[in-house]
């Protein structure tokens, strides 16, 4: 029996307070005895209990970023701790090709984020919630539609004519699914952005790398979490439909403008107007066609957890998202048109430490994603609300017109125009159904060969991805009314309307046509890798990897990649870094013998922080230098494979009976000499923290010049006979420089108030130097189009808005001054310059309009605010430096029946001149394209723009709240992303990020979820 003394000796309470350098409470710090897994975590207000405590225990202390402390209770009952930043880096990894390295030793350009500044955006697809997060990373939506959100990647903006897509992988395997995704499943995400962090990657590495590494377990307790989110997607851009009756008159002025009579009268207008007569409504499409709120639910169920022998993540995902279109019910038409995304995801991860020597695991992850909608296209569909007017009654004929000869339930459109009526196209089409399905598998063994060499490892991997489609198409045609009314008049004087439902086709019973295709390829990748991870007495770390690896996808064609790469890097006494990367691999696309290629990189860095001299300086945390210089190469060289052979096409009469019925010709003459594209970069950065890090501040500035772009001859002449078959060649050649600047500030203000701001600006300009374009005469201008000027740059004609009628024609003597070499302008047409100076206005006369567009400046501005259990954050983002041409339906206004927007409301005119009120777009046209409906700097206008990208305020219940309920965690929040727009473009209907006005506009979305962890 152990006496009440001697129990008191071997087990005590202990309690005490954590605080930081500032003096703060810390919550959040894990108090454990040592060698056990008892232990506590500090409150709100850093305090602590641990009970049953033996005498002669020893208490570690931990907190990520800070260094871990270790106390021995002996005869203590409180016990105080300061904790201290961990600023040596040391022990903070950052994922790199092929492995991971410790962050003071990356002398190469690399980002990352971790999941939980991805879960902040309520974006259905991943990319769209890295949108501003990395710097150098550029993101552009083009499109709204649920599952086909057509996302365009860039890295440090574009390098080259053909494909300029970054390079993906996924637990270090080569997967193009990043969208199907599942944020919850995604650990970290990192750009790789210079040659040093490249160059491994060799042939597929000069576009960047991205880096997606998912969630594993830990060898912690078991944590349950589950998640569900309900969101609303709100339609913030869309045309400004105009009502009936100011579209008669903005339809009278295009007519008047071309020399024609006006087609509405005042007492048709009147009759608009009044609403008085269903001959003249005021149909609102939009209202009919779009919802004004779309529903988005999300679920989601992990648990992670383990020991030291085995640990384990599983996660299941479910996501729902409709879109804004309207669609009848399934049960009143017999099947369902809408577009909408469904997507089931699964992710299980599981390591296990077999021995002292040998780790294994197993990563296994997919996807079952289903889209459905119409087999109308969704751009016809946008089309159609655009090119209906409100004086097309709609959507269908009701019983209110058998008197005028027209059957119930028949689409209705504007005279002359077949076929556009939306709610037909949306409703009446059939039904489309794509169902796509992926299977990832990892599975990896780990050797430690310590026993042979300290720091000696070696890992063998294989993965194998099977992807599958499933398509089921049915489709069928509809009836269509052409609808007209005009003003007619008896012989006696009186007015009346002559209503006509013209039918499009014979009205017929459609049936539904049935069709089904599917499609199947398998993707496999084998790695094996030695690696050297070993400090020599504390001064010299020296580490080293080699791979060989075997890509291989298998379907109609198949695709081999085949190579090594290695990585060695050397550390003096953490202040001087050497770097050294090459690969060495090759790529079927080429011939025999031209197939492999060597892509060596080198890079140095310098911790000045680290030397002697700088102790004396304590408000500088960090100082580093690093540089470095590498060729990488790209094998992306376009859509067509084997370039170095031959191209033919074999054709017959459509009777084989002979071999006379057969024709054989050739379409393009291979070139055997082809080759990847080798880009040669070079990067110099700085990294700054300054007072305990509260600070910091990273600046990279690169340059790169690809050469060897794959492209078509354009100085070789027709007269040689090959118009069309020439081979393509490895010449072109583009320089692309800029700069990256990051900054951050973290400072916890008061013991309840921390706030920080996370800030990036990227700037990347490139330049076409070589293209073999064929130059124009020395009367143009512009005597090269696209070489010597920035990729995807716009080329049109600079109106002269510093003319007598601010860039527009104001008189026929005006007019007169000029020849024009494609139609004679009107007057209140664009008066462009006449930039040679030969009295001409045509094509010579073309020059450079605005920027490219593709972003070259992309910023964005992080705010975070924590106050007790509430946080609050808030992201901007924006581009600028970007011109796009509009130059498309949704813009231009003639046609039958017309359309017209907000901006055209205040048209050129001859009255609004003369009484000089503003005039916002040039003279309408009615049938056909004027002088003025060509590529300009008023129809490319500057999309740039800052938006509220992402907003979030959540609640964190306290720890009390959480035990009274047996939760771990419970927390309740709400965000949104494309909250607020700010824009320079001129056609302010339009979203500036999807410009293109027949895709479905991209969405405002609010969310509200709920976070529980057991």
């Amino acid at each position: 029996m152990i006496s009440p003394v001697l129990s008191e000796q071997l087990d005590k309470t202990i309690k005490g307070t954590v605080i930081g350098h500032d003096g703060f409470p810390i919550p959040g710090v894990t108090i454990i005895i040592k060698d056990t897994n008892k232990g506590v975590v500090t409150d709100l207000e850093g305090k602590y209990t641990l009970k049953e405590v033996p005498n002669d225990a020893i208490l570690v202390f931990s907190y990520l970023g800070m260094i871990s402390q270790e106390v021995s209770v002996t005869d203590k009952s409180v016990i105080d701790i300061t904790m201290k930043d961990d600023l040596s880096e040391l022990n903070e990894v950052v994922v790199v090709g092929y492995g991971k390295q410790d962050k003071i030793s990356v002398t190469g350009s690399v980002a990352s984020i971790k999941t939980e500044e991805i879960k902040r955006s309520p974006s259905p697809n991943i990319v769209g919630a890295l949108t501003g997060q990395l710097s150098g990373l550029t993101t552009v939506q083009n499109n709204g539609r649920p599952g086909s959100e057509d996302y365009s990647i860039y890295l440090r903006g574009v390098s080259t004519t053909n494909n300029s897509s970054p390079l993906i992988l996924i637990d270090g395997v080569p997967r193009d699914n990043l969208t199907e995704l599942d944020p919850n499943e995604v650990e970290s995400v990192t750009v790789l952005k210079d040659a040093s962090s490249t160059a491994v990657f060799g042939v597929r590495g000069a576009n960047g790398v991205i880096l997606v590494t998912t969630r594993q377990g830990s060898s912690k307790e078991l944590n349950v979490s589950y998640t569900y989110e309900f969101g609303l997607q709100h339609l913030i851009y869309k045309a400004d439909m105009m009502d009936s009756w100011d579209y008669a008159a903005m339809r009278n002025q295009a007519l008047i403008n071309d020399g024609y009579e006006p087609q509405y009268s005042d007492r048709q207008i009147g009759l608009m107007k009044s609403g008085t007569s269903p001959l003249y409504p005021n149909t609102d499409w939009y209202g009919i066609m779009m919802r004004d709120f779309a529903p988005m639910h999300r679920h989601n169920l992990n648990m992670s957890g383990g020991n030291d022998r085995f640990k384990y993540f599983f996660n299941v995902g479910y996501l729902n998202q409709k879109s804004f279109y309207e669609a009848q019910p399934e049960d009143e038409i017999g099947y369902d048109p809408e577009y909408s995304l469904t997507r089931y995801n699964f992710r299980s991860n599981m390591d296990l430490k077999v021995n002292d020597w040998i780790s294994a695991g197993v990563k296994m992850g997919g996807y079952v994603n289903t889209t459905g909608g119409t087999t109308g296209s969704a751009s016809n569909i946008y089309y159609g609300i655009n090119d209906m007017n409100a004086l097309t009654p709609g959507p269908i004929t009701d019983a209110s017109w058998k008197e005028y000869g027209a059957l119930e339930g028949i689409a209705i459109t504007p005279e002359n125009v077949s076929n556009t009526n939306p709610y037909a196209l949306m409703n009446f089409k059939g039904y489309n159904t794509q169902e796509k399905n992926n299977f990832s598998s990892t599975a990896f063994l780990d050797f430690d060969l310590g026993m042979i060499t300290k720091g000696l490892s070696t890992k063998f991997m294989a993965s194998f991805d099977t992807y599958s489609t499933s398509t089921l198409s049915a489709s069928k045609s509809f009836n269509s009314y052409q609808y007209k009314v005009t003003e007619e008049e008896t012989l006696q004087g009186d007015v009346y309307d002559a209503v006509s439902f013209t039918p499009e086709s014979d009205i017929q019973l459609y049936t539904l046509s049935l069709s089904k295709s599917s499609g199947y390829y398998f993707k496999a990748n084998y790695q094996w890798l030695l690696n050297y991870d070993r400090t020599f007495n504390n001064i010299h770390k020296v580490t080293g990897m080699v791979l060989a690896q075997r890509d291989n996808q298998e379907e109609a064609l198949a695709y081999n990649y085949l190579g090594v790469a290695a990585r060695g890097t050397y550390m003096f006494k953490n202040k001087y870094m050497a770097e050294a990367n090459l690969g060495y691999n090759g790529s079927e696309q080429f011939a025999e013998g031209n197939r492999f290629g060597f892509f060596p990189a080198g890079s140095l860095g310098w911790v000045v922080s680290n030397e002697p001299f700088m102790e004396s300086v304590d408000f500088i945390s960090k100082l580093k230098f690093r540089a470095s210089y590498g060729k990488v190469g790209s094998d992306k060289i376009g859509g067509n494979r084997f370039l170095y052979q031959d191209a033919w096409n074999i054709t017959t009469s459509g009777n084989i009976n002979t071999i006379s019925d057969y024709a054989a010709y050739e379409t393009l003459i291979g070139n055997p000499g082809i080759t990847w594209e080798v880009a040669y970069k070079q990067n110099y950065g700085m990294e700054l923290g300054l007072f305990n890090n509260d600070l910091s501040l990273s600046v990279d500035v690169f340059r790169e010049k690809r050469e060897n772009i794959l492209l078509t001859r354009e100085t070789v002449s027709d007269a040689v006979g090959l118009s069309g078959i020439y081979p393509k060649v490895n010449a072109g050649i583009v320089e692309n420089k800029g700069f990256e600047i990051e900054l951050g500030y973290r400072k916890r203000i008061t013991n309840d108030f921390t706030f920080a701001n996370r800030s990036i600006f990227s700037y990347a300009k490139n330049n076409n130097v070589f293209s073999d374009e064929a130059i124009q005469g020395e009367d143009y201008n512009l005597r090269y189009e696209s070489q010597g000027h920035p990729l995807n740059s716009n080329v049109g004609y600079l109106v002269d808005w510093e003319s007598e009628g601010n860039g527009y024609y104001i008189s026929q003597e005006e007019i007169n001054l000029y020849s024009y070499a494609s139609g004679t302008p009107r007057l209140g047409d664009l008066k462009y310059k006449d930039l040679n100076n030969d009295g001409v206005i045509g094509p010579e006369d073309k020059d450079i309009i605005g920027f490219p567009t593709i972003p070259q400046i992309t910023y964005s501005s992080t705010f975070n605010f924590d106050y007790k259990g509430f946080n609050l954050s808030l992201m901007f983002q924006g581009v600028a430096q970007v011109t796009k041409s509009y130059g498309i339906a949704g813009i231009y206004e003639y046609g039958e029946p017309g359309s017209y927007n907000d901006f055209q409301r205040n048209s050129w005119t001859q009255e609004r001149w003369d009484n000089g009120q503003p005039i916002s777009a040039p003279a309408l046209s009615a049938y056909t394209a004027s002088s003025s409906h060509t590529e300009n700097d008023y129809y490319n206008s500057d999309i740039s723009y800052v938006r509220l990208k992402t907003a979030e305020l959540g609640y964190n219940f306290s720890k009390s709240v959480c035990d009274k309920l047996s939760l771990k965690r419970l927390r309740v929040y709400t965000n949104g992303s494309n909250l607020i727009t700010w824009t320079n473009s001129r056609f302010t209907h339009l979203d500036p990020e999807a410009f293109r006005a027949h895709y479905i506009p991209i969405a405002q979305i609010f969310n509200f979820g709920l976070n529980v962890t057991f």
